[in-house]
């Protein structure tokens, strides 16, 4: 399977160029097991404590250089390695220190959402009391979130934070119905049914995943498949590190 790496971060692309989602790939590849990814996500921090979404990012001004997503994968990446989640305690407090500054260079929308912050509390690191108290909010909005979310990256969003969940340890009723709700609502996405507990029929869509690219080749490789809908049928233009991702996570070797 065809990957390329850009600075040891995940990218996609045929010549490993675009570098657009490789925060968020680092931390589900790193929570699947792909230790090398650790040192890719910390290269991606600035000496202020900020982070941009991949390494060649770093001491270069640029638009969209963070996100929503990308702020979700680093909180994986957290939730998964120690060394992680020591730098991620200090772009906490850059966050809370420059407020609606830390987003100055993306486009326009803040990522640090409550939920960031939630997550943080419960992981042992210092936020405001209004975050504290409010924590419990999260399960019942991730809860929420995968019934209403629309198919797509924003189902796949859900599925990538009840990852985070599982990870810290707070996989409960709530959590399971809410990863048998994704199961449902795409049947034909494996790690949503990873994520239920099915683990035959993951591995099995996986493997046609497989079949298909021996076949046909991995298309344009830009695609995370298992973030699209499943009528997309994005696996076709495989990045080749979704394919990894499962296959680790099947073979339960994650960090």
């Amino acid at each position: 399977m065809k990957r390329y790496y850009k600075q040891g971060i995940a990218a996609k692309g045929h010549d490993g160029h675009e570098d657009g989602d490789s925060m968020l790939w680092a931390g589900l590849l790193l929570a699947a097991g792909e230790t090398a990814q650790e040192d890719a996500i910390l290269a991606c921090q600035e000496e202020t404590g900020e982070f941009k979404r991949a390494p060649s990012r770093v001491g270069v001004p640029s638009t969209n250089s963070f996100s929503r997503d990308m702020a979700t994968g680093l909180t994986l990446g957290a939730a998964s390695s120690g060394n992680v989640r020591h730098v991620y305690k200090r772009w906490i407090a850059y966050t809370l220190d420059n407020r609606c500054m830390a987003c100055k260079d993306h486009d326009g929308r803040c990522f640090m959402t409550p939920g960031v912050y939630w997550w943080a509390h419960y992981m042992g690191i210092d936020v405001p009391f209004y975050y504290r108290w409010t924590a419990f909010l999260n399960r019942l909005y991730l809860f929420i979130a995968c019934f209403i979310n629309p198919p797509g990256y924003q189902l796949h969003l859900a599925g990538v934070s009840l990852f985070i969940q599982k990870k810290i340890g707070q996989w409960g009723y709530l959590e399971r119905r809410a990863a048998a709700k994704l199961a449902k609502r795409q049947p034909a996405n494996a790690f949503f049914q990873w994520l239920a507990g099915d683990t035959v029929k993951a591995k099995y869509l996986v493997e046609e995943v497989k079949h298909y690219i021996a076949s046909e080749g991995q298309g344009r490789m830009h695609q995370w498949g298992w973030e699209r809908e499943d009528a997309e049928r994005a696996w076709k233009d495989s990045c080749g590190h979704d394919i990894v991702f499962m296959d680790l996570l099947l073979n339960e070797k994650q960090a």
